[in-house]
């Protein structure tokens, strides 16, 4: 029924424009109250990948999302404007979804601030414009997944798999890359600026894993 709902929603957006940023924020909220973190209605433990350490995550296997979930997720950023307005994005800031499997999801435009993703399937996924500032996105498995211009800042990049991800314009301020995989990723053109850690070519190369086929220029 709450799948039902979450397409008649999307048709509805559809025919009614004026009531796409309603729907959009409807469908984030919902998305935002059934993270994988949030307790089911009469249950009183949380799922093993928001428990244990984070030493242990990658030992448990993948977790798929409900299909409603997974549905209002990567409907909500497509009825984003996409118009560079924080507001016209699905805020979906600070969601906790450690372990679960985002393989070639579309979430381009979403915001994602802030987002517990720690050891998450996003392999192929589009995150193209995607807000991951301060991201938790330590090991997870970001395989071909497209970055274009999306906002990394601040992001715990440690220890993911970045192989041949597409990274052009993607702003990378301050991120934590140490022991990333980047082999054959395209870097170029990122904004990689100058922080603390003096985030720069050089810096990647001493602290990620490149080789041949990681493109910087």
């Amino acid at each position: 029924m709450r799948l039902a709902g979450i397409y008649a929603l999307q048709r509805l957006a559809t025919d009614s424009p004026r009531d796409r940023d309603t729907i959009r924020n409807v469908l984030a909220a919902f998305v935002r109250g059934r993270d994988a973190c949030t307790p089911a209605v009469g249950k009183k433990t949380l799922p093993t990948q928001c428990t244990i350490a984070h030493e242990k995550l990658r030992t448990i296997p993948s977790i798929r999302l409900e299909a409603d979930v997974f549905a209002a997720l990567t409907i909500a950023p497509a009825l984003a404007n996409h118009d560079a307005s924080i507001t016209s994005q699905a805020d979906f800031s600070q969601v906790r979804f450690p372990r679960v499997n985002l393989n070639r999801a579309n979430l381009s435009g979403a915001d994602l601030r802030a987002a517990d993703l720690r050891g998450a399937d996003m392999a192929e996924a589009d995150l193209r414009d995607a807000a991951l500032v301060e991201a938790k996105l330590r090991d997870a498995r970001l395989i071909g997944a497209d970055l274009r211009d999306a906002y990394l800042n601040g992001a715990d990049l440690r220890g993911a798999n970045l192989h041949g991800a597409v990274l052009n314009g993607t702003s990378l301020n301050g991120a934590d890359l140490r022991g990333a995989d980047l082999r054959g990723a395209d870097l170029r053109n990122p904004h990689l600026g100058v922080t603390d850690m003096h985030m720069t070519e050089r810096y990647v190369r001493e602290v990620a894993i490149v080789d041949r086929s990681t493109k910087f220029h």
